[in-house]
């Protein structure tokens, strides 16, 4: 996987000038009137520039692009700074009376077709869809009942081409129209409290979004008791490497599941027959919703039960 920055400081320097339409109009993006020829430049001088312009830039520097496969355009939009993390938002809007009512800047661009750009302006069937549309969010894809298009990483051409396609679906259908929007968050800090079952408290700051087992090892807690056989292979000790298949990274939640992501199928099935607090730490996220506040855990809630220590053979089934 390669890992593309945005070079904001390499393009033009006129932030009069950025690449904008509205998506609302009739004639999007055909007229050089309404395509400027140059970008919103990171190091340009404050002439000009007013309030959203200082906005999307700071943004725009939060992201990069990672790219999984270049020859097919398989990208996605990482944050650069570890205090600010990406949400995924799904804004679904009618379209009978015009069109999207959205202004995009394209903040940077290549001739390969890559780029970044950002909602400058909301208006018109935007304000209205189901959940609100911010300024500075990222178009990442757009879905009709009969048409997927996905833009994440493209540049304005290619996006707006994209959007134009998906608008025309809508409007020969249902004229619903969903946008998948990327959003720069600042992530919430979490604090969580850590007993070890001895009677000693360990308090760690996270930020949410962070994976529980992970950040247990990267502060050098002592997450596994030696003593638990696997519950994929009763007859081995020691862990699967946080792959959810083992159980012997459990922990007891004293307090804040509601700060912590809803158990999945998988995990649901793992821990099926134990105590309703219990999680396995490789597949908990501290912080799901991004919401602050107090997390606190015990640790090894299985080391003190025989039938943990030694579990016999468990099947990943319903039934």
């Amino acid at each position: 996987m390669l890992t593309a920055a945005w070079s904001l400081a390499s393009v033009a320097t006129n932030p009069a000038m950025a690449f904008q339409t509205s998506l609302g109009r009739a004639a999007m993006a055909t007229t050089q009137q309404q395509r400027h020829a140059t970008f919103l430049s990171a190091t340009a001088s404050d002439d000009g520039i007013d309030e959203i312009d200082l906005k999307l830039m700071g943004i725009a520097k939060k992201l990069k692009l990672d790219i999984f496969d270049l020859d097919e355009g398989v990208f996605s939009f990482a944050s650069k700074e570890n205090r600010y993390g990406l949400e995924i938002v799904r804004a679904t809007m009618s379209l009978k009376d015009g069109g999207l009512g959205l202004v995009l800047t394209e903040m940077a661009g290549s001739p390969d077709g890559r780029g970044l750009v950002l909602i400058r302006e909301v208006g018109g069937n935007a304000t209205n869809a189901n959940v609100p549309i911010h300024v500075g969010d990222a178009i990442t894809g757009v879905i009709t009942k009969n048409f997927r298009g996905r833009t994440t990483g493209l540049n304005y051409d290619r996006t707006v081409g994209i959007i134009g396609e998906a608008k025309k679906a809508a409007m020969d259908d249902d004229n619903q129209l969903t946008l998948e929007l990327t959003r720069v968050v600042e992530r919430a800090k979490i604090l969580v409290e850590i007993d070890d079952g001895l009677g000693n408290i360990q308090r760690v700051d996270a930020l949410a979004g962070e994976d529980l087992r992970r950040l247990l090892l990267r502060k050098s807690i002592r997450l596994y008791d030696d003593r638990t056989a696997r519950f994929d292979m009763p007859h081995v000790y020691g862990n699967c490497g946080g792959e959810g298949a083992c159980g012997t990274c459990l922990v007891a939640v004293q307090e804040g599941q509601e700060l912590l992501n809803d158990c999945d199928e998988h995990e649901t099935l793992l821990l099926k027959g134990r105590p309703l607090t219990w999680r396995a730490s490789c597949q908990t996220v501290i912080g799901a919703d991004n919401k602050p506040g107090v997390v606190r855990i015990s640790l090894k809630p299985q080391a003190t039960l025989e039938s943990e220590l030694n579990p016999g053979v468990k099947s990943l089934t319903k039934n």
